[in-house]
């Protein structure tokens, strides 16, 4: 996941990355389908080594966007979090029904649609930084 990490340091324009960040999961679950079915597609993903790998690459991703949230919008620690790990889950999601869809709409579709929702609730947490 490490083009997530990559991806929220290209800018400091919030919608841009967003847009970057959801970009990165499509990018990986389409480039690495093979990888990410064996994980996520079968018995694997209980083997307490592989759920404990995959756990530490979503936290990763979570806490860089969570490092993001809070420093712009001086939320709590708790409420940051929430939001981290709601937009994280959210970009997944899709990812993974669009591709488990045989990609029934274009990736830039899917990556727009996914940054559009997102964002409308993004664009209600207060920002603080100027």
């Amino acid at each position: 996941m490490s083009g997530v990490h990559q991806a929220l340091s290209t800018t400091t324009d919030n919608r841009q990355r967003l847009h970057v960040a959801v970009q990165a999961f499509f990018d990986f679950i389409e480039h690495d389908s093979q990888g990410y079915r064996l994980i996520f597609e079968n018995d694997f993903v209980t083997e307490p080594e592989v759920a404990a790998q995959v756990r530490v690459a979503t936290e990763s991703c979570i806490d860089a966007v969570f490092a993001l949230i809070s420093a712009d919008s001086g939320l709590d620690p708790h409420r940051a979090r929430m939001i981290a790990v709601g937009l994280v889950g959210m970009s997944v999601d899709c990812a993974r029904y669009w591709l488990d869809a045989d990609k029934p709409i274009s990736k830039s579709d899917a990556v727009e649609g996914t940054v559009q929702f997102a964002w409308g609730g993004l664009s209600h947490v207060p920002l603080t930084r100027s």
